[in-house]
């Protein structure tokens, strides 16, 4: 009977190759749950961290942890909401400036509606992106609205009498004029917008 219980103790006993895949695993385990702030994930994931570092670390030890770090995860996980994005989508999210540096650096005041107009528009959430889209017009038309003399004392914003003054005196501003304020702001809004 001694002679089966010690060849079992050996099955049992985690060594070698298979504790450092143990370790391994559960180490990057670890970073993942900080990374994705599964607090009680990560608080089962330290006991079994601790037993595979402890005197002869055995597979049936880590049974019942294993089980608890598998609830853990599951229920953790359902708590969580997770969105995916495209390869165009991310890079729009992670890159919301880029195709805007011209439009950043003649209208610096542009910059948190740009980058909120475009990580909107990878979300998917198109009616924000038209408001802070709306946001960074306003900022040129404003610009615009000095270049043609037009004061607008509606605390709304001066879109309207501006976007009259524009459309009633066609050809009132020469092109030379606009070429380097407003046109290439209003040229780089509607090509990103056909995107």
């Amino acid at each position: 009977m001694d002679e089966k219980f010690r060849s079992a103790k050996k099955v049992d006993a985690l060594t070698g190759v298979a504790l450092e895949h143990f370790m391994d695993s559960h180490q990057t385990l670890e970073s993942d749950c900080i990374a994705l702030e599964l607090t009680s994930s990560l608080a089962t994931v330290r006991k079994i961290r601790a037993v595979l570092t402890g005197s002869d670390p055995t597979y049936s030890s880590l049974h019942s942890l294993h089980i608890e770090l598998e609830g853990r995860l599951i229920d953790e996980a359902e708590a969580k909401v997770f969105l995916a994005l495209n390869i165009r989508e991310a890079d729009i999210y992670n890159n919301p400036r880029k195709g805007w540096e011209e439009i950043v650096e003649r209208f610096p005041d542009t910059v948190t509606d740009i980058e909120e107009a475009s990580k909107c528009f990878a979300l998917s959430r198109y009616a924000a992106a038209i408001f802070h889209s709306v946001q960074v017009v306003e900022v040129g038309l404003i610009d615009l609205g000095k270049l043609i003399g037009t004061t607008d004392p509606c605390p709304v914003g001066p879109q309207p009498r501006i976007a009259y003054r524009v459309s009633s005196r066609k050809g009132m501003i020469p092109a030379r004029r606009l070429s380097g304020g407003i046109l290439p702001f209003l040229s780089k809004y509607t090509e990103r917008s056909r995107d």
